[in-house]
């Protein structure tokens, strides 16, 4: 199971989106998480309401798209730690 299904509950997207969670950065922005076996990968949330797709961007111009979640929420996991990237909402 990945970081992007332990996190996810109706409840909280609706907070995130709505701009009543307490700590919104909790949830958006690039997450680490080492697993048992010593790998590392991140996953990358963004609160994108109004588009209809959204993409990382990295630093040397590979895309990486990203998934509706739910609320405007968009995700994406990547092996590795966190890189430099921005988002690209179209």
């Amino acid at each position: 199971m990945s970081y992007i299904d332990d996190v996810a509950t109706s409840d909280l997207w609706s907070a995130v989106a709505a701009g009543t969670h307490h700590h919104p950065h909790d949830v958006l922005g690039a997450h680490p998480r080492t697993d048992d076996a010593g790998i590392t990968r991140t996953t990358v949330r963004a609160l994108r309401p109004l588009a209809e797709s959204v993409a990382l961007v990295f630093t040397d111009g590979s895309r990486m798209p990203m998934t509706h979640a739910a609320d405007g929420i968009w995700q994406a996991e990547h092996d590795g730690p966190p890189v430099s990237y921005r988002i690209a909402a179209v």
